[in-house]
């Protein structure tokens, strides 16, 4: 299929779209060219294996964009192959050179997802995403993933969606404070009040560094309860401690959040432009 441009594999809900059993990215992978292909599109369920063996087999044009979902659930327990994905995410990434460039990113990270999407020019999209519905990620996982972002320039970044929400230790783990750390040119920043909370543990157990230097608007989606407006309130604490205040905020709550007390955040108005959203004045 020398002439094959656009590559798309979905499973729906009946399981693995290709079964495998190959476990180490180390093995031999014989190349197959595909000189035209440019787009892949594979959304897989319960067992990845077979489709990212496939993808190490493909050497697709310069400039491919991957699209790359797979949902684990309780109903299948085939676990996640951790170095196959991170050899799929790494290789991949190196393929798509318009990487290099880019300026805005949506990353989401926690126990249990890993996604990150990249919007690239002609309405393309470079996303790689896993859902382990069964059980958090192995204590590995998520330092592995980040590792593999090779081509991505992160200093470059001035628009992120980031949402970093997991346990203290993988907090704290030096892949995840190199990639907090590298977010130098960053001036909008779209999250959560939790990943709020995250970054204000980041922050205060590294106190020689400063995340995100170059911060001015915050945008927070989905505030739902009202301890989320003293993580919000601590956050811009710290940022004055620090001698780099936010400009404006932005708060959102969820679609079924009851009222929620603002009041604390009125005390940064001197310097910070707030807006909120109806439901919240």
């Amino acid at each position: 299929m020398p002439l094959l441009e656009v590559l798309i594999l979905n499973s729906g809900r009946l399981g693995p779209v290709i079964e495998g059993e190959i476990r180490s990215s180390s093995a031999s992978y014989p190349q197959v060219s595909l000189p035209c292909l440019t787009e892949i599109d594979i959304a897989e369920r319960e067992g990845a294996d077979g489709s990212l063996s496939l993808l190490l087999h493909i050497q697709p044009s310069s400039g491919c964009s991957l699209f790359y979902s797979c949902l684990f659930s309780h109903h299948f327990p085939e676990p996640l192959n951790i170095e196959l994905s991170c050899s799929v995410l790494s290789t991949y990434s190196r393929y798509c050179h318009e990487l290099s460039d880019v300026t805005v990113l949506d990353v989401r990270i926690s126990n249990t997802h890993f996604n990150f999407d990249i919007a690239l020019p002609h309405k393309r999209c470079f996303s790689f995403g896993v859902e382990n519905l069964m059980d958090r990620f192995p204590r590995q996982a998520v330092p592995s993933f980040l590792r593999s972002l090779t081509t991505l320039q992160l200093d470059k970044i001035t628009e992120l969606k980031l949402l970093i929400e997991f346990a203290e230790f993988l907090l704290l783990d030096s892949e995840t404070l190199k990639f907090v750390f590298a977010f130098v040119s960053v001036e909008s920043w779209t999250t959560s009040a939790l990943s709020l909370n995250a970054l204000t543990v980041i922050q205060s157990n590294n106190p020689t560094a400063l995340a995100f230097p170059g911060l001015k608007t915050i945008h927070v989606d989905h505030i739902y309860n009202p301890g989320h407006i003293s993580y919000i309130e601590d956050f811009l604490d710290s940022r004055i401690r620090l001698g780099k205040p936010v400009k404006t905020l932005a708060l959102t709550p969820s679609a079924d959040t009851v009222r929620l007390d603002t009041e604390p955040l009125r005390k940064f108005s001197p310097y910070l432009k707030l807006h909120l959203s109806e439901a919240l004045t």
